[in-house]
């Protein structure tokens, strides 16, 4: 018999920010595996939908991080395979927005068997544009795992707002609950100073995970980012907003995306079908 695992993210305030398809996931599951920082929530989950294993104890002081993920993945699709009933790894935000495991949970699961669904959640990214005030349709986006940006060392376009996500991981792949060294930033710093002045402003940026908490934002300029060291969690983004972009827009294009004639051109007279229910 097939059995489910449910991939869910619960957002990032606690429980506050569950979906309707997320709650539904989780109340037809007998096991919820959690990923996520907080007792509380751990503890309402708990009271809310049954039994709660938290997986907080697979990461180990010095250990890769790609061993701790292997084995989050091994527990959970073993846990899933010889369930009667859904089981459920829950995470916090959203559960393909940089969590790891989730890619190999798929390809994984089904191969033993397991019905993998997964199901969105509101992730960081989400929470930082309203800590920002930041719409990216207006401004363009750039974002980047830290440590995959300098290991292939892409380019950044100054002109475009970045996001450089687990910023405070940079440097390492393994685990640690020891604070920074300002020494572990100056690669970093070195990178970003190709691309932006030293005097450029860049933020730490970490959403709220708690109902009690607010957004953290906090600005410095580049070349003090060593400062900074003992202020850098592992779950900070780094944001590094554009510098003023002096080059002329395309006029010819901007002429045709006010022209009506234009858009006869490229449309044709037939209009789309109306929406229906049949």
């Amino acid at each position: 018999m097939t059995t489910r695992l449910y991939v869910v993210g619960l957002g990032m305030v606690g429980c506050n920010q569950l979906t309707d398809e997320v709650d539904v996931a989780l109340d037809r599951s007998d096991r919820i595996f959690l990923l996520h920082p907080h007792d509380i929530v751990a503890e309402a989950l708990s009271d809310r939908f049954g039994a709660v294993v938290r997986l907080g104890s697979e990461y180990e002081e010095g250990r890769p991080r790609a061993e701790t993920y292997d084995s989050i993945v091994d527990r959970v699709v073993s846990a899933a395979a010889d369930a009667d009933s859904p089981v459920a790894l829950a995470t916090y935000g959203h559960p393909t927005v940089g969590v790891t495991p989730t890619d190999d949970i798929v390809r994984r699961g089904e191969a033993a068997g397991v019905d993998v669904d997964v199901r969105p959640g509101i992730s960081s990214l989400d929470a930082m544009y309203v800590d920002l005030g930041l719409n990216p349709f207006e401004t363009g986006l750039q974002m980047f795992e830290v440590n995959d940006l300098l290991l292939r060392e892409l380019p950044l376009t100054p002109s475009v707002p970045a996001f450089l996500f687990q910023v405070g991981t940079v440097g390492s792949r393994l685990y640690t609950a020891r604070p920074n060294a300002p020494e572990r930033f100056t690669r970093l710093r070195r990178y970003l100073e190709r691309f932006y002045p030293p005097t450029h402003e860049v933020s730490l940026v970490r959403a709220a995970t708690l109902p009690f908490e607010s957004g953290d934002v906090q600005t410095f300029e580049l070349s003090a980012f060593e400062s900074m060291a003992a202020e850098v969690h592992p779950s900070h983004t780094l944001y590094v907003p554009p510098v003023r972009s002096e080059a002329a827009p395309n006029e010819e294009y901007r002429d045709d995306l006010y022209s009506r004639a234009h858009l006869d051109e490229i449309t044709a007279d037939d209009e789309f079908p109306a929406d229906s229910d049949e």
